[in-house]
């Protein structure tokens, strides 16, 4: 069976930024924060469009420290919060990068700033907006979910 091609694109990019192999496939995902997860966004303007889009990674704490580890060439032991909020939010950010094909087919689009998510926060984009495409790669030391919520707003 073929993989779909963004799960294929964030598969690809997940064993570049994180030096090891995660199969990422399309998913039906709850939308229920996890809890003990990390949580991180980046908003998708759509420009010229009545709707807008954010990219949500979920990514277990282990998960979180393997890629920090592999993306800052540092020890597991050397990983400080800074540089896993720093490596996930650009994780985030290439995530969502790898999803605009999802999103629409031109290039009109403007990529925000990545956001570390508080549970709550996550909670907010879960009620405000629609699960348009879920991704997740999972191993025995956890999961790492990539969300694409779609949301309209008035011009």
């Amino acid at each position: 069976m073929d993989q779909n091609p963004i799960a294929a694109k964030i598969t690809n990019s997940w064993e570049v930024l994180a030096g090891y192999a995660l199969i990422f496939i399309e998913d039906i995902c709850p939308c229920k924060p996890d809890l003990l997860a990390l949580h991180f966004m980046v908003p998708i303007n759509i420009v010229d469009e009545t709707r807008e889009a954010t990219t949500v990674l979920e990514i277990s704490e282990t998960h979180a420290k393997y890629l920090t580890s592999s993306m800052f060439a540092i020890s597991e032991n050397d990983v400080k919060n800074d540089d896993v909020i720093d490596a996930c939010g650009e994780l985030c950010n290439v995530f969502s990068a790898n999803v605009r094909s999802a999103i629409i087919s031109t290039s009109n689009i403007d990529l925000g700033v990545p956001k570390n998510l508080k549970p709550a926060e996550f909670q907010s984009i879960i009620d405000a907006s629609h699960l348009d495409l879920c991704f997740k790669g999972q191993t025995n030391e956890g999961s790492v979910i990539v969300y694409l919520f779609n949301a309209y707003r008035n011009k």
